[in-house]
């Protein structure tokens, strides 16, 4: 469940930022290992002196393992990366952010990291997306062409008279 939390949290993180959703898996990953390096990416400073003071105001006791670092790091992303709980989720409802997905599930499946199963929601997902976005979009599409045409109606037999000539020479 940590690692699940941290990773759609890593994902919501990225996707206000505008960082590379990969970027900010591997950032999460290194983390369950205890590299905090990269956790700066997804704007959480971790190292040994602010794990120590954060443990110390959380009541966790002196952080002596990998172990008892990791969870007190995963606990600090999480409390410092609240704002952005959800975001990514809101993001994949608006056509960028589900071809981002897409494009990021795309990547995994021919890098070995996913699977044809997460592939092929990402790309269901997409396609829930344009649908929406299309059946919005093709009621302006007709209304601005209609316009254009009764716009264009009156001066089409000005135009006729003056390009006529020319066709006909």
């Amino acid at each position: 469940d940590m690692s699940a939390n941290a990773m759609q949290r890593a994902a919501d993180v990225a996707s206000i930022m505008g960082i590379d959703v990969n970027s900010a898996m591997e950032a999460v990953a290194g983390m369950a290992k205890g590299n905090f390096t990269m956790m700066d990416n997804l704007g959480v400073a971790i190292n040994d002196t602010t794990l120590q003071i954060f443990a110390q105001e959380k009541g966790l006791g002196k952080l002596e393992t990998t172990q008892q670092k990791v969870n007190a790091a995963y606990q600090l992303f999480m409390e410092k990366s609240e704002y952005a709980a959800g975001n990514y989720k809101k993001e994949n409802e608006t056509f960028a952010g589900a071809m981002t997905t897409a494009k990021a599930a795309l990547d995994n499946f021919l890098s070995g990291a996913g699977t044809a199963e997460q592939l092929a929601d990402a790309f269901v997902g997409a396609a829930d997306v344009i649908i929406v976005k299309l059946n919005d979009l093709f009621p302006k599409l007709v209304g601005g062409i209609q316009k254009l045409i009764e716009k264009l109606m009156p001066e089409l037999p000005r135009l006729m008279q003056s390009v006529l000539p020319g066709i006909i020479e």
